[in-house]
């Protein structure tokens, strides 16, 4: 079979996944030999992905998840926004992110000066902002200016697309010369993954459609006008959490990501009561996580794949 994202001839290997929400749905998947991309095949229809891009996904225009929970997710981000920015040669240039969910990120780059273009499935839940704007749709039918773009930011969003391939191409035509290139995703290729198996959080099956090495996508888009000048396979929050939930679903299979679950409801009395409870096995496998990330990284090997690329002709 041909590979979907690498377009090679190549043995395709079958796996059998669960959906992220219930773990009652299942999907296939087939991984490529040649490039290590795995992708759900047969693709979900839109139907199918729509009911699992609801309003428990996305949160509402001020915040996703239950309190202490988006402070720490704030910062992080600003902590993004800063060191995209010490990368660039330019102050106040055009950036565009795909899959920009409510637009935090895009938020932050408003507050320095930026002009900020979005684009996510379902803009419902995105908050409007001065300087900032979000499309319905994808990138390739906005049809942007050769070269007009400083800087592209793809966080968690391409293993997300049905044409991945497609999307990078268009990318690499809007990029201008010496832009930057934001990738950050899970990556297949993980200790973590290889560890807890289709149990593993990072999978979120259907929603993700496409599931990417850190290594092998590295190789794909230095062979594609890009030059990676920082990565990392290390991510305190995606990396540490993910350790713990795939602890939990393995030991509870048919009631996967429940602990992420209760993070993004409203706090209440009885919330707060169940996150208290759940905090006893989360601190006792804490140390655990935390080591599993910090040595994981050391052979690249870590739980997520961010990649900052530069254009470079």
């Amino acid at each position: 079979m041909i590979c979907r994202f690498c377009e090679a001839n190549a043995d395709l290997s079958e796996h059998r996944l669960p959906d992220a929400d219930s773990g009652r749905e299942y999907f296939t998947a087939k991984k490529c030999a040649m490039c290590e991309t795995a992708f759900l095949c047969p693709l979900p229809s839109s139907a199918v992905l729509d009911s699992y891009y609801n309003a428990s996904y996305y949160g509402d225009k001020k915040q996703k998840f239950s309190g202490a929970f988006e402070a720490v997710i704030d910062f992080f981000t600003t902590r993004r926004v800063k060191a995209i920015i010490s990368l660039l040669s330019v102050k106040n240039g055009k950036i565009v992110d795909i899959g920009c969910g409510r637009g935090v990120l895009l938020r932050k780059f408003c507050d320095f000066g930026f002009e900020c273009l979005g684009f996510e499935r379902d803009v419902n839940f995105c908050e409007e902002k001065a300087n900032l704007c979000i499309k319905k749709g994808d990138i390739k039918e906005e049809n942007l200016a050769a070269e007009s773009i400083d800087v592209v930011v793809l966080w968690h969003v391409l293993e997300h697309l049905i044409e991945p391939a497609d999307c990078l191409k268009e990318i690499d035509r809007v990029l201008s010369k010496n832009g930057l290139l934001i990738v950050a995703l899970p990556n297949n290729m993980s200790w973590q993954a290889i560890i807890f198996g289709s149990r593993w959080f990072h999978l979120d099956v259907p929603r993700h459609t496409f599931f990417f090495g850190h290594h092998a996508l590295k190789k794909w888009l230095e062979k594609s006008h890009f030059r990676a000048e920082k990565e990392s396979t290390f991510d305190p929050i995606q990396n540490v959490f993910g350790f713990v939930q795939s602890i939990f679903n393995w030991v509870l299979p048919g009631k996967p990501n429940k602990l992420y679950a209760l993070m993004r409801c409203q706090i209440s009395f009885l919330v707060f009561l169940k996150l208290m409870l759940w905090s006893v096995p989360v601190l006792i496998l804490l140390p655990f996580a935390i080591l599993e990330s910090l040595v994981s990284v050391v052979f690249s090997s870590g739980a997520s794949s961010i990649l900052y690329l530069r254009k470079i002709s």
